[in-house]
């Protein structure tokens, strides 16, 4: 809910479903994205048009949070407590 609130700042479309609902799309993302962070799923938020990914870093394993640190094409923005924001380098001002 927090982040559906939040994206009232900007009102672009976010890749994830809400509220129970889950257009076709979110399967077909779901499956794009599910190596997160590896360069494969990094391509496939770029291809969708993804300018920004909240990562709840809690949610993740060790490994992938390692992997994030090294990962090619994304920038860290902004941090807090677990929650981190990455700008898909190339992708800002789409």
């Amino acid at each position: 809910g927090h982040y559906m609130l939040s994206s009232t700042l900007h009102w672009r479309r976010m890749l994830n479903g809400y509220s129970g609902f889950m257009p076709p799309s979110f399967y077909r993302h779901a499956t794009g994205v599910r190596t997160f962070p590896l360069p494969e799923s990094i391509a496939y938020l770029k291809q969708a048009g993804v300018t920004h990914v909240v990562v709840d870093t809690a949610r993740l394993s060790q490994h992938r949070v390692e992997l994030l640190q090294q990962a090619p094409g994304l920038r860290l923005w902004a941090a807090d407590a677990g929650i981190r924001i990455y700008v898909l380098e190339g992708q800002v001002g789409r």
